[in-house]
């Protein structure tokens, strides 16, 4: 399986700052957010559902399967109405960070791809998203506001504490058939 990400430019800023202004508008009050266990996550979370977002994210999607397909070639499922995702905002007052973690694992987890997008709306310091790969590794690109970052969910990464302004992310999971 290959450990690289795969980097788009999505959104301009000026679509990220809108996607940013609608998350914060319609979050789901039904659902909160599970950080992953043993991990400090200092971030505000707020969940979505798939369906009231989806207008914004689907084309999200086509590059989520184009990864996959070239890439990994791991058996996926698309989005459904009911999924969840999260609006994240790491905040500098909060040393908003989230620590080494990852989100599926190899066994019987089936949360195959992460993709992660920021749509901040201000320049911040720190806040870094780092994959480990063969050692840390930066992902510089992600500090463009409309990046979108996708990579098989098995790998560790982290998000470095902001030091400076806000950083605003929407992450979500793509599901699979468990791993055999």
């Amino acid at each position: 399986m290959n450990f690289a990400p795969y980097i788009v430019q999505l959104f301009t800023p000026e679509q990220a700052a809108e996607v940013a202004r609608f998350a914060e508008q319609n979050t789901f009050t039904g659902a909160h957010d599970v950080p992953a266990r043993n991990t400090l996550k200092t971030a505000d979370t707020k969940i979505i559902q798939w369906r009231q977002i989806k207008q914004y994210l689907d084309w999200s999607m086509h590059w989520v399967h184009f990864f996959n397909t070239r890439e990994i070639g791991l058996d996926i499922y698309d989005m459904r109405d009911l999924d969840l995702i999260n609006y994240n905002v790491y905040t500098a007052d909060r040393e908003g960070e989230y620590q080494w973690h990852i989100d599926g694992k190899p066994g019987p987890s089936d949360i195959k791809v992460t993709a992660v997008i920021n749509v901040s709306t201000e320049p911040y310091e720190g806040g870094d998203l780092e994959l480990f790969t063969n050692g840390p590794v930066v992902c510089h690109e992600m500090r463009q506001p409309g990046t979108l970052v996708i990579f098989p969910s098995v790998i560790m990464h982290r998000v470095t504490p902001v030091t400076r302004g806000v950083r605003k992310t929407i992450s979500y999971w793509v599901m699979g058939p468990n791993f055999r």
